[in-house]
């Protein structure tokens, strides 16, 4: 028998199909990842102030997002107003110019006339002169026209110190927008919420950052009380023997922790065991 031949009652070879192979995890989800999605949902509702007004404060954000808007609106009425008057106050001023010299221009019309020698001689007669009065009157005329443009002036340039006065006093839209962010921030966490939330492994992973805007919304004073940060005023000495430790000092406890990877140690893995002899 031939080593290729195939043995009796045997599947030849060809016919034969390889098992297709089962992808592990495919279409499954991973707990890891689920579990870090979670984490990271969590921090979002602890730390992030949109995440956090967007749960907990839908009508403030409705409110900010109105005052953001009228301030918006406000700001590009009073620039649009103000960019008005500029250009009115350009334009008078410029109308004011061509007035006074029109007037120049007649009055030299006037002056040459009234010195004309049959003028001269009408005028000592009694007879007035048709032509010199028309240019008087047109004279007038501009005259008039100057004290409006004045009036114009000081109208617009009254107009244009208020409307600067109002610019100063509209809401700045980003810091509108940075305050109510920094309120929502600041919103104390419920005990439900600290129940639910203020997990181990959740904590575990927070950043600096993120640990400092999640003291924000607790009891600052806890914490300052765990690290011992600040000015030490008291003993404590009606509810405790003794406990007189860093009395009238400055302990920098906050800061260490923080140097020290945000972790705080007992005393035993500080200093290690102190021997009893």
């Amino acid at each position: 028998m031939s080593d290729c031949e195939p043995l009796p009652g045997a599947v030849p070879t060809d016919t034969v199909k390889p098992k297709e192979q089962v992808a592990v995890g495919v279409g499954v989800p991973n707990q890891n990842e689920s579990r870090l999605d979670d984490i990271e949902q969590i921090k979002k509702d602890l730390t992030n102030p949109r995440t956090i007004s967007k749960k907990t404060d839908p009508e403030g954000r409705t409110e900010a997002a109105r005052s953001i808007l009228k301030a918006r609106a406000d700001t590009r009425s009073t620039r649009e107003n103000i960019t008005e008057r500029e250009q009115k106050i350009e334009q008078v001023a410029e109308l004011t110019s061509s007035s006074y010299k029109q007037e120049r221009q007649k009055a030299n019309e006037l002056k040459k006339r009234t010195e004309n020698v049959l003028v001269k001689a009408k005028k000592l007669i009694g007879i007035g002169d048709k032509q010199a009065a028309e240019l008087q009157g047109e004279i007038d005329a501009i005259k008039t026209e100057i004290d409006a443009h004045y009036s114009e002036t000081w109208q617009a340039e009254y107009d244009l110190k208020e409307l600067r006065k109002q610019q100063t006093e509209i809401p700045n839209p980003r810091q509108l927008l940075e305050a109510y962010y920094e309120k929502a921030s600041t919103q104390p966490l419920s005990n439900e919420q600290k129940r639910e939330l203020l997990k181990p492994e959740v904590l575990a992973s927070l950043s600096e950052e993120e640990y400092v805007a999640l003291w924000k919304r607790l009891n600052p004073h806890f914490l300052s009380h765990v690290t011992r940060q600040g000015f030490r005023d008291h003993t404590g000495g009606d509810v405790m023997v003794d406990h007189n430790s860093g009395y009238r000092e400055f302990i920098n406890g906050f800061v260490d922790v923080m140097d020290n990877g945000r972790a705080i140690f007992p005393p035993l893995a500080r200093i290690g065991l102190v021997d009893r002899e």
